[in-house]
Formats: structure tokens, sequence, C-alpha cells
């Protein structure tokens, strides 16, 4: 069997079982070591006046909490007050419920503009609670146009956490 980082990461933590105190801060300090970020390959949105389609990013299998996303675009991307895109990491139940939006980037005059190869904040909801994303739920990203939209390129998302 080929040694994952999820294979390594169960190694290591049972290796340090011993050591561990009651509230297993240290399996969870190993298990944070190697869970800073999930990428996604996000496909170009070549029609800037549609809404790209929501895509999965992981299920996840522990109480998380996001720190931070970013998107990296594959090209540039112009900002525009009126003919925009908002990229959105939302979190769903996992059962077909309705999606929460944990952060996002509205691609505006105020929310910038992207660069090539330069990652791009996206702002976190200003809700805690929306960061919180229970075991089971599904993160995913998803894009509405604002006006004739903007089109959005290839690039990838990256989203940071730490485990609650």
């Amino acid at each position: 069997m080929a040694l994952t980082v999820i294979n390594f990461m169960d190694r290591l933590t049972g290796s340090l079982a011993g050591l561990e105190d009651s509230a297993g801060d240290l399996r969870k300090y190993v298990r944070g070591l190697f869970n800073k970020a999930n990428i996604l390959q996000v496909p170009t949105d070549a029609d800037g006046d549609f809404t790209m389609a929501a895509q999965s990013l992981f299920r996840v299998d522990r109480d998380i909490t996001v720190v931070s996303a970013y998107f990296i675009a594959a090209a540039a991307l112009t900002a525009d007050n009126t003919n925009n895109t908002t990229l959105k990491l939302n979190k769903a139940d996992g059962a077909g419920g309705a999606e929460t939006i944990v952060a996002s980037w509205l691609t505006n005059v105020a929310g910038g503009s992207g660069v090539a190869f330069v990652p791009k904040l996206l702002t976190n909801s200003g809700t805690a609670a929306n960061l919180n994303v229970d075991a089971g739920q599904i993160l995913g990203v998803v894009g509405t146009k604002g006006g004739t939209g903007v089109t959005l390129p290839a690039g990838v998302m990256v989203v940071n956490y730490r485990e609650r």
C-alpha cells in the first residue's frame, strides 16, 4: 500500500498515542500539520454571462473551522462594478439541504481584480458559525454572475482549516 499523507498521519498519530493527554491535543496538532489545505481545480467558466455550476471540494471527515480560502487563477480577471462574478465557498449538510456561504469574493472594484497565479483571499463569512463545518458536511464552490458577468478563468481553490 502506498504511503499517503493520511496513512502517514495515522501512523504518526498512533505511534505518539502514549504521549497524548486526555484532550487528544497531540492528535489534533499532528492532524493539523497535514490538513492546512485542500485544493480543487476549478475549470474555466467560458460563458461570462452564465452561473458557474456548483462543484464539490470534499466531504469533511471531522469537525473543522475554515480559517481562510484562496482562489489562484491561471489567468487575469478584471474587476467590474456592473458585470462581475461572485465566487463562493459553500458548505452543505450532505443530505440535500440548503447551502451556507463560508467565504466569497465579488469581482467588483472593491473586491479587486484577479492576477494570474497570485492567491486571492476570499472574505470569510461575518457569521462565525458559518465557518464551522461538521463531520459529514460537504465543502463546495459555485460562481454567480452580476450583470452580464465576467469570465472566471481556470484555477484552484485552497481551503485552510483547523480541527475543532
